[in-house]
């Protein structure tokens, strides 16, 4: 998951977002959304 955007903008943001977030308790699907956010709309399919 956290290679999903390799060599990409806004990777280095991904990564340290979920990496700073999905282990906090009561964590799920939006950590992702909002990690999702980090990257450049025109990447976001």
């Amino acid at each position: 998951m956290l290679g999903l955007f390799q060599n990409m903008p806004g990777a280095r943001q991904w990564r340290r977002y979920i990496s700073e977030n999905a282990h906090k308790p009561g964590s799920g699907i939006e950590v992702l959304e909002a990690a999702l956010a980090k990257i450049p709309k025109e990447l976001n399919v």
